[in-house]
């Protein structure tokens, strides 16, 4: 069972972080890494939009498996490490992800209608929430 005050710390800390780093891997088993806007639900699953010719794209149609870091602010000095699985957002799915990024993240608006651009939805599987200052850590594993 998921710790409720723990996780709203985890979404609070999301809700100020627009910028996370996303590795993947590529079909050579080799990881890549790439700096996205991100947005999150209410369930802590994250959204991000990428489109379909990055090397992303293709990473994660051949292994979903994902693990993002959000926090480079070194005065806060709080991080959140992510670990889940992503999945191509289809149907009405992508309206509603393209609603919720696009509110957290003006500016992208200005790609989330082109055609290429795909949005994942990632569930996650472990989180790692971390305040350096405080120095209050847990893990949440779904």
């Amino acid at each position: 069972m998921i710790n409720e005050d723990q996780r709203k710390k985890i979404l609070d800390f999301l809700n100020n972080e627009k910028i996370g780093v996303v590795a993947t891997v590529n079909s050579e088993g080799k990881p890549e890494a790439a700096t996205m806007v991100i947005s999150q639900t209410d369930d802590l699953s994250l959204i991000f939009q990428t489109p379909n010719h990055y090397r992303k794209y293709k990473n994660l149609k051949k292994n979903p498996h994902v693990a993002i870091t959000f926090g480079f602010n070194i005065d806060e000095f709080t991080t959140v490490q992510y670990e889940g699985v992503a999945r191509e957002a289809g149907g009405e799915e992508i309206d509603m992800c393209r609603k919720i990024h696009v509110a957290k993240n003006p500016k992208s608006a200005n790609y989330a209608y082109l055609s290429n651009n795909k949005y994942f939805i990632v569930t996650p599987k472990w989180i790692r929430y971390w305040d350096f200052i405080k120095d209050e850590k847990f893990i949440l594993e779904f």
